[in-house]
């Protein structure tokens, strides 16, 4: 967690997140906490969208112009990481992973960045995203499958969320240049790392990445680290996709 001396915004949790890379089900999200420094922003938790507004709004305050984002996140909302992404993209904003960057932040920051050092010991991740199966988001407890009805109003609810977060996902993607199927490829690849590693997430080969419009990433430790002893977020290094 980062120590401050200024002020520190403390988010208490939301119970409902439409996260970049789990299914429907409800959860708690970790408290989040964010500073300024300078010309830094410090972010740590989840993305959730009352800490994204506050900390653009800190941002668009700040006598100093932003010009770095120092993030900690195991990911968090959809629509709220893309608002996020935005932010970086318009303001070309430099980002430095300092534990994890996972699911939304993954899909969403490091793809917005100007450019992103990770870190020695931290971890990044994708985990799926808006345009993932509709299989993997409707994922229901089997007691709910016994409650008349519960099922259907739920994928019926969530069906018009998902193609509003799906459209939503495409513009931002196309906006900032970089390959969609990032968020997926994961899950469709026909090698993916994750049939044979259970891992939280998968990374990409720095070529992959540039082909798919990612570039200018820096890595301490010289690769992706596979785990971070800290949070324990897991990751496994995805095939070669593309022919450089």
């Amino acid at each position: 967690m980062f120590l401050t001396r200024h002020v520190i915004f403390l988010i208490l949790p939301i119970l409902l997140i439409i996260s970049g890379c789990a299914s429907m089900p409800r959860h708690f999200a970790p408290a989040a906490e964010l500073k300024i420094e300078k010309d830094v922003l410090y972010f740590n938790g989840a993305m959730q969208p009352r800490i994204i507004l506050e900390a653009i709004r800190l941002s668009e305050k700040s006598k100093t112009p932003i010009t770095t984002l120092r993030i900690n996140s195991r990911g968090g909302d959809v629509e709220a990481g893309i608002e996020f992404g935005y932010f970086v993209y318009k303001k070309g904003l430099g980002v430095i992973v300092e534990e994890s960057c996972f699911s939304s932040c993954a899909n969403y920051i490091i793809t917005a960045g100007r450019n992103t050092l990770v870190k020695s010991g931290a971890v990044v991740g994708w985990h799926g995203g808006a345009h993932q199966k509709d299989a993997l988001w409707y994922q229901f407890s089997w007691y709910e499958h016994l409650i008349p009805g519960k099922v259907e109003n739920a994928k019926k609810y969530w069906g018009g969320m998902l193609e509003h977060l799906r459209v939503k996902e495409t513009e931002f993607f196309k906006t900032i240049g970089v390959d969609k199927q990032i968020t997926t490829y994961g899950q469709t690849a026909d090698k993916s790392c994750r049939k044979n590693k259970m891992t939280t997430g998968w990374f990409y080969k720095l070529s992959d990445l540039k082909s798919m419009g990612v570039d200018d990433i820096h890595l301490e430790d010289g690769k992706f680290n596979e785990k971070n002893q800290k949070t324990n977020a897991t990751a496994c290094e995805m095939p070669k996709l593309f022919d450089a």
